[in-house]
């Protein structure tokens, strides 16, 4: 989930983990017995506090690895209307979340970089994007 408001995308530098030191939205895995669109909600009130109405899936773009192929990524892309005012991050951010005009978005420091541009198109004019992506090479 990648917030929206009036031209900006809210953005959170990642603490720790997978992405750590990258800007990104938020979401997380699916626990066992949980669908993917209840994840998405479960994520995003453990990582930010905020309950959202009017979710919709807009995407999914699958991640393959050359060098690692048993490795995948899922990644469901959802858009809300819902307010993200009061924000209250988990501990898997560092500092504040930054809402970051549509024309300043930070690719070359968010998490994905030679994909993200492409599918954040698709998600900022709330086109439905399906996609799949592999990686070539060790990192």
């Amino acid at each position: 989930m990648i917030p929206k408001n009036n031209g900006s995308v809210l953005l959170a530098k990642k603490g720790r983990g997978f992405g750590k030191g990258k800007w990104v939205g938020f979401g997380g895995k699916v626990k066992t017995g949980e669908t993917v669109e209840q994840a998405n909600m479960r994520e995003i009130i453990e990582e930010t506090g905020v309950h959202m109405s009017n979710v919709r899936k807009i995407g999914l773009i699958l991640f393959t690895f050359a060098c690692a192929p048993e490795l995948f990524l899922e990644v469901h892309l959802f858009d809300t209307d819902s307010s993200f005012e009061k924000i209250t991050l988990n501990d898997e951010y560092e500092g504040l979340p930054v809402w970051f005009p549509f024309g300043s978005i930070p690719f070359e420091v968010i998490f994905a970089i030679s994909i993200d541009s492409f599918f954040l198109s698709f998600f900022l004019f709330r086109r439905v994007l399906r996609s799949s992506y592999r990686r070539i090479g060790s990192s």
